[in-house]
C-alpha cells in the first residue's frame, strides 16, 4: 500500500489543533505543534538553528496509532510490570497500523539533561529534513501530559465505535 504523502503544513493550517512552547524545557524558543488532517494526526516540530533559520519536521501517523501510542505511554511505561506495565528493562515497542510500522521508546533525554520523555518513529515514511532519516518526534514529559495525550485521547475517543 502507498502511504499518504503530507507536505509541511504551515502554522495558520485549517488542521492546527495546539502548540506547545518548550521554551522552559529546551532554553529555546521551540514548540511542538499537532494537528488533526482526515485519517492522520500530525507532530510538527518547530524551531530555529544557532544562526536563527527556522528548522520545522513533522511527522504523519494514522489516527488509528494513537490509542496504541497512548496504551504503551499510559500502561506500558509508567506503569511497572507488576501493574500490568512492560517487562523490566524493556523501553520500547513496535507495532503495524496501516501497512505502517512504528516504533514508541522511553527516552531519558527528551529534551536536554534530566528531562526524560518517549519518542515516536514512523518507519516507512522519510524525513522532511533527511530523506536518508525515517520521521520521529522526541517529545519530553511536560509536552506528553500536558498537550500529547489528552490530544491522543481526544483521537481515540473519536474513532470508537
Amino acid at each position: 500500500m502507498k502511504l499518504k504523502e503530507f507536505s509541511l503544513l504551515p502554522y495558520n493550517s485549517p488542521h492546527f489543533i495546539v502548540s506547545h512552547s518548550i521554551k522552559e524545557i529546551r532554553g529555546t524558543n521551540d514548540e511542538f505543534r499537532l494537528y488533526l488532517s482526515g485519517d492522520y494526526f500530525i507532530i510538527q516540530d518547530f524551531g530555529y538553528l544557532p544562526n536563527g533559520d527556522e528548522l520545522t519536521d513533522q511527522q504523519e501517523l494514522p489516527n488509528e496509532a494513537a490509542s496504541w501510542i497512548l496504551d504503551r505511554i499510559e500502561n506500558g511505561f509508567r506503569k511497572s510490570s507488576d501493574e500490568g506495565g512492560l517487562p523490566p528493562g524493556v523501553m520500547r515497542d513496535t507495532t503495524t497500523i496501516n501497512d505502517e510500522t512504528i516504533h514508541i521508546r522511553y527516552t531519558l533525554c527528551a529534551g536536554g539533561d534530566g528531562v526524560d520523555g518517549i519518542t515516536i518513529i514512523s518507519q516507512d515514511r522519510k524525513s522532511h529534513i533527511n530523506e536518508r532519516n525515517m520521521q520521529e518526534s522526541v517529545i519530553p514529559s511536560q509536552v506528553l501530559d500536558e498537550t500529547l495525550i489528552p490530544f491522543l485521547r481526544t483521537i481515540s475517543a473519536r474513532l470508537k465505535p
